[in-house]
């Protein structure tokens, strides 16, 4: 069962993929013409496999995810996946792709919700946090892991909770194991997540990032 499961959320995660190069061309003709007119002419103009029509498919295919309770499925499926690392990694990327892009979804991603498992209320992205620096985590599962926390740094709610929770000094106690280590797959992950949390975040994240102890990264 595990194993159908593992197959299913990697199916949505790949529908839900675009490429930042699809992204950013549908973003420039939302731009250009507006959010309604330019899905409306890729679909009269037939322009189906224009990286503008792509970025557009997958963000419908976002919104038609969200509408259809995939927050909910991931919290269901989290009991599941804590002990099957295949489904584990296929649920990160799939977050990951959910939120691309998504604000909506990464504002349910830090809302606590009763998963019906028995436990008391908790959030997706406390989940995620959890798992990235549980001890038995390998490199690979806090690579992806941390992959969607830091892009909560793009919404403002979502950005609140981040930086309030204790993403940031881990990931920096991370990145020092990891030096003391000579983990290069650790290292890099750390700091990726701390970049995107900086890009991503505006002043605030950048300053977090900084007093976080992320000056130091200077200095290698």
């Amino acid at each position: 069962a595990d194993a159908v499961l593992g197959e299913c959320v990697s199916l949505l995660k790949h529908v839900l993929y675009c490429s930042p190069s699809a992204s950013a061309a549908a973003a420039e003709d939302d731009e250009t013409m507006g959010e309604d007119a330019a899905a409306l002419t890729a679909d009269r103009d037939g322009r189906t496999e224009t990286a503008s029509a792509t970025g557009h498919a997958a963000k419908a295919a976002r919104m038609d995810a969200m509408a259809h309770g995939a927050m909910a499925a991931m919290h269901a499926l989290w009991r599941h996946a804590v002990s099957d690392r295949h489904l584990c990694h296929e649920l990160m990327g799939l977050a990951a792709n959910l939120m691309a892009g998504n604000d909506d979804a990464k504002r349910m991603c830090v809302e606590d919700v009763d998963a019906g498992d028995g436990g008391k209320p908790i959030s997706f992205a406390e989940r995620m946090l959890r798992l990235a620096f549980r001890n038995t985590s390998p490199a690979a599962t806090t690579r992806l892991a941390l992959a969607p926390l830091a892009a909560l740094a793009g919404q403002p709610d979502a950005r609140r909770w981040l930086l309030r929770s204790q993403f940031l000094p881990k990931t920096m106690e991370h990145f020092a194991a990891a030096v003391g280590k000579r983990d290069a797959q650790r290292q890099v992950a750390a700091i990726r997540a701390l970049a995107d949390v900086a890009g991503g975040g505006g002043d605030d994240g950048r300053r977090e990032v900084l007093r976080a102890g992320g000056g130091e990264l200077v200095q290698l």
